[in-house]
């Protein structure tokens, strides 16, 4: 699984400093969404946080999810 979204993300054109960097940062995505956020609130703070645009914001969030929680991957932002 992790392999899998650090592809998915280095496919997309999203790089870490490193592939355990991506992989804690899509584990705090699911924290966040366990605490009440929304998937466009936890996007908008990739976006301030990594200097991402707000596309690749979103497909980081929902690589995330798909990967690390998706029980939340159904719920529209």
């Amino acid at each position: 699984r992790d392999e899998g979204i650090v592809a998915a993300l280095r496919a997309h054109g999203i790089v870490h400093d490193s592939a355990q960097s991506a992989i804690a940062a899509g584990h705090l995505v699911c924290h966040q969404l366990d605490m009440g956020k929304t998937q466009e609130q936890i996007a908008t703070d990739v976006m301030s946080s990594s200097g991402m645009d707000g596309a690749n914001s979103g497909y980081f969030v929902a690589i995330a999810e798909r990967a690390y929680c998706p029980q939340y991957a159904d719920i529209p932002s």
